[in-house]
């Protein structure tokens, strides 16, 4: 008796059997492949909110008493810097963008020599596609701060976005150089070389990000993800097995896993995990 059905004399599976054995394979591999495309837009909104460009979402019906309040207060202290602030940013999550900048501006004004200020403007800008303006902005936040490594990090993206690659790299070089024990200043240069195809230079920097933080388990998935592309299978299910090792109740990491399994030719490992990120045992 074969462990999917009859045997026939010769050992092997009967024709109903192999019939049934790859509905089974078809029915877990689409099944997969849904968790698995759900995983990576997750995936992609996560990497979108590293970054520092993507907005914020909350309940604009939720934070209105908040918002009241605090233009009750800017009202009775037209100074206050930090209602300024405070407002704008509730602004900025709203995607109200034009009301968070001019909250901004009157920090600016109140605070001129203040870098957080304009890194925070230019943060603003920077979601709402104004680029020229958030570039000054973050200039002069450098400017003010020249060990700014959030604002150099926030200029690299806006170049990024410019296609401008070489003062993009000279950004995130310069953060790293200011402080090479940050472990996302390596991520963020990362994700660029992943983009511009330099695998080996997004896995080294990946390496290094897990060297300074090695319980991360979104930076393990990550550099998974670079050997996949670069068809090392073998270091794609390592770094699968450590998430999963951190992180066992996960489903999708499994079918991540049994991707890699599957283009490394190990057949029936890959199905095993196909099965586990459906839950099956």
């Amino acid at each position: 008796m074969g462990v999917f059905g009859k045997s026939n004399q010769t050992g092997g599976v009967d024709g109903r059997s192999r019939l049934s054995l790859f509905g089974v394979l078809a029915i877990v591999t689409f099944i997969s492949a849904i968790a698995y495309a759900d995983h990576h837009a997750k995936q992609r909104t996560d990497a979108e909110l590293s970054s520092g460009l993507a907005p914020n979402c909350c309940d604009e019906f939720a934070v209105k008493p908040k918002l009241d309040a605090l233009t009750r207060r800017i009202e009775t202290f037209p100074y206050d810097e930090q209602g300024y602030r405070a407002r704008a940013n509730v602004y900025a999550g709203l995607y109200h963008f034009e009301e968070a900048i001019a909250d901004f501006s009157r920090v600016v004004d109140l605070t001129p020599e203040d870098a957080d200020a304009y890194y925070q403007r230019a943060q603003v800008y920077a979601r709402a596609g104004d680029d020229e303006h958030a570039l000054g902005d973050y200039a002069q936040a450098i400017e003010l701060r020249p060990s700014f490594t959030n604002a150099l990090i926030g200029r690299a993206l806006v170049y990024r976005r410019l296609d401008d690659d070489e003062k993009a790299l000279m950004d995130y070089d310069q953060a790293i150089a200011i402080n090479p024990s940050d472990a996302s200043g390596y991520v963020e240069r990362g994700e660029f070389y992943s983009a511009q195809l330099a695998l080996e230079n997004a896995i080294a920097d990946y390496s290094e990000a897990i060297r300074l933080q090695p319980n991360n388990t979104w930076y393990y998935f990550r550099r998974a993800g670079l050997h996949e592309r670069a068809q090392n299978w073998e270091l794609a299910i390592a770094d699968y097995t450590e998430v999963i090792e951190r992180d066992p109740d996960d489903p999708t990491i499994y079918a991540d896993r049994s991707a890699a399994y599957a283009s490394n030719g190990q057949k029936q490992r890959a199905f095993l995990d196909k099965l586990r990120s459906l839950g099956w045992f």
